[in-house]
């Protein structure tokens, strides 16, 4: 039941897309913090995603900590694979608004029956975070 759960969450999570509103880059003058890649944006994506939806999944009482941290490797996994991250070559500008709001979801929209969990989507921001 468990990895039918994070296959559903996968579903609602690979949501993120392409778009051709790429964000700005870093001109690579002196000084400047240099932005992380593409992929590991990604990556960063895929990780507070499952985090968070994990995290909430164990706060609200619907699955125990010892449980979810697999689950969210796993998630990390499959959504890494899904988009897939390997391909991504820009984010958007909604990129940090979508990780933002991911962040500050509330947790009671995963209080539902396992068989609802994919149906706690991402933030529409992250509709077209990523560029392929």
């Amino acid at each position: 039941m468990l990895r039918e759960l994070g296959v559903v969450l996968l579903l609602a999570a690979a949501g993120p897309g392409s778009c051709d509103k790429a964000s700005s880059e870093s001109d690579g003058a002196a000084g400047e913090t240099s932005k992380p890649s593409p992929v590991t944006e990604c990556q960063t994506y895929a990780s507070t995603w499952c985090n968070k939806a994990f995290g909430c999944y164990v706060q609200v009482g619907r699955i125990d900590a010892d449980t979810a941290q697999p689950k969210v490797d796993e998630c990390v996994e499959q959504i890494e694979d899904t988009l897939p991250c390997t391909a991504v070559t820009d984010v958007s500008d909604n990129y940090d608004k979508c990780i933002s709001q991911i962040n500050g979801m509330a947790c009671s929209r995963w209080n539902v029956p396992q068989t609802q969990f994919g149906s706690v989507a991402p933030p529409v921001s992250c509709n077209d975070a990523f560029v392929y």
